[in-house]
């Protein structure tokens, strides 16, 4: 073999080396930027996954917190609601008839302790309303004989009386009646509202 066969030879085995080391550093690199590729994907896909799962509890907290806005507007409607009930109930105790308010009160009157005397507190209205044959007929009514008397000087009640011993007072006035029946009955109506 001369020289330059050699030569040849030689060449042509350093370019078929260097081919071959050129294509494997090509798959090399190609390998590399599929693996950055997919690393890169997969990281955008993780964030995305985290962004998409911090955008549901977000949405899940927004209609949660609407819903209760909601269901407070309502409660806020119904009770408005309930209120205006009593309110127009106190007035329509107020402006009945004198008869039907007077047995009322005298029913209520009844409901005290016989044995306790007193003094009956009523608004200026009222103080109109009861004469002396009302009194005279609680007074005959109650069995312990003791008395309850009208006091004439007027307190600031909407209606319905407060009687008043030594030792106490009972409050049958309209407004605490209407707080307690409001109390009692609000779940009720609410329901039905």
């Amino acid at each position: 073999m001369s020289l330059e066969k050699i030569r040849e030879t030689v060449i042509e085995k350093a370019q078929k080396e260097k081919e071959e080391i050129i294509a494997r550093a090509k798959e090399g690199c190609e390998q590399k930027v599929r693996a950055a590729r997919e690393a890169i994907i997969e990281g955008i896909e993780r964030r995305l996954r985290g962004i998409e799962a911090e955008f549901r509890e977000e949405i899940k907290r927004q209609i949660a917190s609407l819903n209760l806005e909601h269901r407070l507007r309502l409660l806020e409607m119904k009770n408005r609601i309930i209120d205006n009930i009593f309110i127009r109930a106190v007035d329509k105790v107020i402006n009945l008839p004198d008869d039907k308010y007077l047995a009322m009160m005298e029913r209520r009157l009844l409901k005290v302790d016989s044995n306790l005397p007193g003094k009956l507190f009523v608004n200026a209205r009222d103080i109109k309303r009861i004469d002396l044959l009302f009194m005279d007929r609680i007074n005959s009514r109650r069995q312990g004989g003791s008395r309850i008397d009208l006091n004439q000087d007027p307190i600031d009640i909407k209606g319905g009386f407060v009687f008043r011993t030594n030792k106490f007072e009972i409050d049958q006035t309209l407004d605490t009646i209407m707080v307690d029946l409001e109390r009692e009955l609000a779940p009720m109506i609410a329901k039905e509202l």
